[in-house]
């Protein structure tokens, strides 16, 4: 039988989700606060993890350095789509406070899709990509090498997926905020935060823009060698050959990061065509209405979703049409 976890090294606060929304700014803006201690492993992803948990000793280091803080918190955003998470923190997390960062679906699954694509881990094109697990229910073990998830659509289904957390948790433990606040206004929107849990709000704020979605100019080498690391194969083979254990490590990280770094173009994802960002629009309108009624927000700066079904014009905030293109300005 496992000894009970150290509850004063337990995380109490979580950003669930949703990826490619603004989580990693929004965990390194948190951790600006002086009574929050967020984990430098910035997605862990434990409690989700058949293969780790409930063996707390190696997650538990991660908050040691905050056990002096109010809230310890991190932030995989597998947490809001993979089975477990919910009832394994009832059973050992006393009072959880949970931050969702939403962004509009139709932009956050177009730079889903770019992420994976500009890194060399996806080829098909945008409508047969997000087909080819559309109906499939996301589990942690479908992990790309390095980490990464598909799901494309999936991953925007919030109305979906956090009704779990209203049904589960009392709606003063559960806050939503999104992207686009965030990039409009940082401070008073963590601010929003900090109140939400009860600190003191912040005067100043670093600005912060974590984790933009990019383009490697070797994308398929880079996604080669991810895959190479991870699978048993002559690549790996060769390095418990001919590299000290103590080194494995760090010589795959080099690897990965430089071809990363040396790799990246000095240019953004193209943007998503009107009549795509039509269709999965309209697709997400369901959900979409699910969501509102559950959090009691219309969400005005998702302007996709105040227009009549098929209607293209009166783009979102901060987005225009040219030659029957969408771009952000």
């Amino acid at each position: 039988m496992r000894d009970e976890p150290d509850a004063g090294l337990l995380p109490n606060l979580f950003i669930p989700g949703a990826a490619k929304s603004g989580t990693s700014s929004l965990h390194r803006y948190l951790g600006q606060h002086p009574d929050i201690f967020m984990s430098e492993v910035k997605e862990p992803h434990y409690w989700t993890n058949d293969r780790r948990f409930p063996d707390f000793e190696n997650y538990l280091k991660l908050f040691e350095k905050g056990a002096e803080q109010r809230y310890r918190g991190e932030s995989s955003t597998g947490y809001m789509v993979f089975d477990h998470f919910i009832e394994r923190v009832k059973q050992y997390v006393d009072d959880p406070r949970f931050i969702f960062v939403l962004r509009n679906p139709v932009d956050r699954a177009w730079s889903h899709y770019w992420w994976l694509r500009g890194t060399g881990f996806e080829r098909s094109e945008f409508r047969n990509a997000l087909r080819n697990d559309m109906d499939e229910r996301p589990r942690q073990e479908c992990a790309l090498p390095g980490g990464n998830f598909r799901f494309y659509f999936q991953y925007g289904l919030y109305g979906k997926w956090m009704h779990r957390f209203y049904d589960h948790f009392q709606e003063s433990r559960i806050l939503v905020i999104t992207s686009e606040q965030l990039a409009r206004d940082a401070r008073a929107t963590v601010n929003r935060c900090y109140e939400f849990l009860g600190l003191k709000p912040a005067e100043e704020l670093r600005l912060i823009n974590a984790n933009p979605t990019v383009i490697l100019r070797n994308a398929r080498f880079h996604a080669f060698a991810a895959k190479s690391f991870a699978s048993d194969n002559h690549l790996k083979r060769w390095l418990a050959a001919f590299v000290p254990a103590r080194f494995k490590k760090r010589f795959k990280r080099r690897v990965l990061q430089g071809t990363f770094a040396r790799g990246r173009k000095d240019e953004s994802y193209p943007a998503i065509s009107a009549a795509d960002r039509c269709w999965l629009r309209d697709l997400y309108r369901d959900d979409f209405q699910q969501l509102v009624r559950r959090t009691g927000y219309d969400f005005p700066e998702w302007g996709d979703f105040h227009l009549a079904p098929g209607e293209t014009s009166n783009l979102p905030n901060g987005v225009r049409e040219v030659d029957g293109v969408v771009d952000r300005k």
